[in-house]
C-alpha cells in the first residue's frame, strides 16, 4: 500500500524526490504550519512536520493535515504521532497495523 515514487495532493504531483531533498537538507523549509502533530524525522534526528514538508513540495497550495500525512505514508514514509491525535487513528487503522504510523 506504500512506496510509491510520486502521489497527488490537491492535484499537484509530489515525489519521494522532493521529500527526501527537504528531509537531507539543513535549510528551514518553504512553509511552516503551527500544525506538528505528524511528523517525520531527518537525518540528524530533528523533526519536520508532515504539513510542512507538503507545503514546502507543492508550493503552499491548501490542503489538509490528513492528506499531508496519507501522501507520505503512500510514499513509503514512517510517520510519527503526537498521541493527542489518537483520536484520528481510525482513519490509520492499516498503517498503524504495518508499523509505518507511530505514536509517541
Amino acid at each position: 500500500m506504500g512506496n510509491q515514487e510520486y502521489v497527488y495532493v490537491t492535484g499537484v504531483k509530489v515525489t519521494r524526490d522532493c521529500i527526501d531533498r527537504l528531509l537531507a537538507g539543513t535549510s528551514p523549509l518553504a512553509y511552516d504550519t503551527h500544525f506538528n502533530n505528524y511528523y517525520l524525522l531527518t537525518s540528524n534526528g530533528e523533526e519536520l512536520g508532515a504539513k510542512a514538508l507538503i507545503y514546502s513540495c507543492i508550493g503552499g497550495v491548501g490542503h489538509h493535515a490528513y492528506e499531508a500525512v496519507t501522501a507520505l505514508l503512500k510514499l513509503g514514509y514512517t510517520v510519527h504521532a503526537t498521541s493527542k491525535n489518537r483520536s484520528n487513528s481510525e482513519k490509520f487503522v492499516w498503517w498503524i497495523n504495518s508499523g509505518r504510523l507511530v505514536f509517541d
